[in-house]
């Protein structure tokens, strides 16, 4: 996968160990993350999603459980054709009484997995096939069958 850097301090995407993800590191200098607030913050990459592919940014685990800080999107969707800075959006869902988090440069603040996308041509039906779950959602597998 074709990677560029948009500055003399940015780090490449990095897979530790046999991690199914590529981490991605902060491009800005000493910044201050407050309580409730969601910051986009700076990778200084830009990268060349293979075709058929999308990068998906998910949370560091450690950042979300031990920090408070997780992706304030959700998750992140780098389509194939999409060639600018790779920018992570981070939400500080710590309380407003808390202490803000400070972010450097270098420090992971994402993590990016590469996923095949499938395309499949959409056909207007009336019915749906049968299964024995049927129209059954939130709650259906018994874990939440208050919701019902």
């Amino acid at each position: 996968m074709n990677v560029k850097k948009l500055s003399n301090t940015a780090k490449l995407p990095l897979r530790e160990h046999d991690s199914a993800g590529y981490d991605l590191f902060s491009d800005v200098d000493d910044f201050t993350s407050y309580p409730q607030m969601v910051d986009l913050i700076k990778t200084g990459i830009a990268l060349e999603i293979p075709k058929g592919y999308v990068g998906l940014i998910t949370p560091k685990s450690g950042l979300g459980h031990g920090e408070g800080i997780v992706l304030g999107n959700l998750i992140g969707v780098l389509d194939e054709d999409f060639r600018g800075e790779v920018k992570v959006s981070l939400w500080n869902r710590n309380n407003s009484g808390d202490k803000p988090k400070k972010i450097f440069k270098g420090d992971k603040i994402a993590q990016m997995l590469i996923v095949p996308i499938l395309t499949p041509e959409l056909v207007l039906v009336e019915h749906l096939s049968d299964t024995s779950r049927g129209e059954g959602g939130f709650g259906s597998t018994g874990k939440w069958e208050h919701l019902q």
